[in-house]
């Protein structure tokens, strides 16, 4: 997708848990020139935000890559 789309990053999550499950987790993924980074996180929360989280702490991962990025304009806290 990122190389058909001529992106310079590309962002996966999934699959997000069922809450119910013993141990769930979170994957994220974030692909760039440099190859592709990967994490997951262990969800802990009320189930009717799962897929709201899920989105931010993805979009999060992306904006802390594309700040530790030498010369990025973007102004973070």
């Amino acid at each position: 997708v990122q190389r058909r789309s001529q992106a310079e990053y590309s962002l996966a999550i999934g699959p997000v848990p069922d809450p119910s499950l013993e141990n769930p987790h979170i994957h994220f993924a974030i692909g760039a020139e440099d190859g592709v980074e990967s994490t997951s996180l262990r969800y802990a929360g009320h189930p009717d935000i799962r897929l709201e989280l899920a989105a931010k702490i993805a979009l999060n991962t992306l904006r802390k890559k594309l700040a530790s990025h030498v010369g990025c304009p973007l102004t973070l806290a």
